[in-house]
């Protein structure tokens, strides 16, 4: 029983990875098959080709940072103390595997075509949470609240962006209330004193390859 999980999660690996490296397009399945160390033949008994195996994979990411997501940011949690929870799901993801990341949240591909068919997605998510927030907002602006949820989610996504070519560098999530703190104050969102001082993290040339 062991072996199929092994083999699913080498194949995973090195998928994310090349996808977030090189895009959908720059990936072959002979370099996926190869970076795995199994054959493309194996491959193709699992999955019906790239594209099948490259939404396997977007899915899976999709579905396990929703899931962190719905478990850390707990509805009793006081709005500002939220928005961080929610910004250190989505960069423990990043620094933990920055290709998938890039790959799942970053790139643009076909896949997002089919995002009506993801329920488990954190970027809808994150508009959802945003709504929470919406009494905050003043009349002006609550009724753009889907303008604003993509503006916040740029905010947290474009350091982690820049951080990819080291800056910022990383590690992202000891940069969440700093992030948190950013969305806050387009929310309106009060904001504790004592998280105002972050430490500085060390520097880094950039993400290892």
């Amino acid at each position: 029983m062991g072996r199929p999980v092994k083999f699913k999660d080498a194949i995973y690996q090195a998928a994310s990875r090349l996808f977030g490296e090189q895009g959908l397009d720059g990936t072959s399945i002979r370099q996926i098959a190869e970076s795995a160390g199994v054959s493309e033949a194996a491959l193709y008994r699992h999955w019906a080709g790239k594209l099948d195996l490259a939404w396997a994979v977007f899915r899976s990411g999709l579905a396990n940072l929703y899931a962190n997501l719905e478990e850390r940011v707990r509805p009793d949690l006081a709005p500002y103390d939220a928005v961080r929870s929610a910004v250190e799901c989505f960069y423990q993801l990043f620094d933990e595997n920055y290709q998938l990341f890039s790959f799942v949240l970053l790139h643009q591909h076909d896949l997002w075509s089919r995002m009506d068919q993801v329920e488990e997605s954190p970027v809808r998510y994150w508009f959802d949470l945003m709504a929470r927030f919406v009494d905050k907002l003043p009349p002006e602006d609550a009724g753009n609240l889907d303008v604003l949820a993509a503006v916040t989610l740029g905010i947290v996504l474009q350091p982690a962006v820049a951080a990819v070519y080291g800056r910022p560098s990383p590690p992202m999530v000891p940069r969440s209330a700093l992030v948190a703190r950013a969305v806050c104050r387009v929310l309106h969102i009060d904001v504790p004193a004592q998280t105002v001082a972050v430490a500085p993290v060390p520097a880094a040339t950039r993400v290892p390859a």
